[in-house]
């Protein structure tokens, strides 16, 4: 599984890559922490060659992306 490092004020957290997805035209990430991965990040993101570049959301945007996830994580347990 392919993981991404995220750097916080508080450390550096490693995450596996959950899937991606589109959205308006726009392309969005899911992320979960490698280690008590309860959690799920999500970020936009913009492929540079092989590099991702992540950009936050702003509250009006996570809105719509959790959304979004939440109705394809739905679709993927019919």
């Amino acid at each position: 599984m392919e993981t991404i490092k995220l750097e916080f004020p508080d450390g550096i957290v490693e995450c596996n890559i959950l899937g991606s997805f589109q959205l308006r035209e726009k392309d969005y990430i899911a992320l979960v922490p490698s280690q008590d991965g309860d959690d799920v990040f999500l970020y936009g993101y913009v492929e540079k060659g092989e590099e991702i570049e992540l950009r936050n959301l702003s509250e009006e945007e996570f809105t719509l992306a959790a959304q979004e996830f939440q109705r394809i994580l739905e679709e993927s347990e019919k």
